[in-house]
């Protein structure tokens, strides 16, 4: 991923400790966004630890250089999370204008590329990409590094079948970001049930088209669920 010359691969840009003078427990400055506020196709409302904070940003510009990749939607993921936890890189969308704490990891789409933003969050967050994470990480951070190192599948515009698979990704992510924006807001436990329900259906179909695109076959699709190939 980090060869791919349209995709953008850094630390989130507020070292928490070098800039603690302008992070404030005060919702009406500029949104900072924290790596325990990262879930996989959504933002998290409540943290497992930690407290959400926001950041002065007048008071940042007074002593440093505007940061313009502020301004820009881009993908973030956690840099932390648990070596036993079923998901370990996960990754959402995140609209600007957002800061990115050094606990996060920041992904930008450049002109480069030549595919959408919801493609590439679709690969990370599938089975196939959390498998081979865990295949060669022994703690429990996700460092730009290793995500450089992950596989990238380059969409051939001149292949139907790559193009016309890039589409669905793309609808079926989309998809998944709104269903998790209505689980978020969903009152009933009814609710709640079948809006999991289409987000699990929803996950399968990715998973099976990101399959699609490395030639996987059904044993090594197998192995990578975690079942005996026959």
């Amino acid at each position: 991923m980090g060869q791919h010359p349209g995709i953008e691969i850094t630390r989130g840009e507020i070292n928490q400790t070098i800039f603690r003078e302008f992070i404030r427990e005060d919702p009406k400055l500029a949104r900072l966004l924290k790596g325990g506020e990262v879930g996989q196709y959504h933002q998290r409302k409540q943290l497992k630890q930690g407290k959400r904070e926001w950041f002065s940003e007048k008071a940042y510009l007074k002593k440093n250089e505007p940061r313009p990749v502020i301004g820009e939607r881009r993908i973030a993921t956690q840099r932390i999370t648990g070596v036993d936890e079923r998901l370990r890189v996960v990754a959402t969308v995140i609209d600007p204008p957002c800061y990115f704490a050094d606990s996060t990891n920041s992904l930008v789409l450049r002109s480069l590329s030549n595919c959408a933003m919801e493609y590439v969050l679709g690969l990370p967050n599938s089975k196939l990409y959390q498998w081979r994470f865990k295949a060669t990480s022994t703690n429990n951070n996700v460092g730009t590094n290793e995500l450089a190192c992950m596989p990238f599948r380059v969409i051939n515009p001149e292949d139907q079948e790559d193009k016309t698979r890039h589409d669905r990704i793309v609808r079926l992510v989309e998809q998944m970001l709104a269903l998790h924006q209505k689980l978020a807001k969903a009152k009933s436990p009814h609710d709640k049930a079948a809006l999991q329900s289409q987000i699990d259906a929803t996950d399968r179909q990715i998973d099976r088209l990101v399959y699609e695109l490395h030639g996987l076959t059904e044993d090594e699709i197998r192995i990578v669920e975690g079942a005996t190939p026959s």
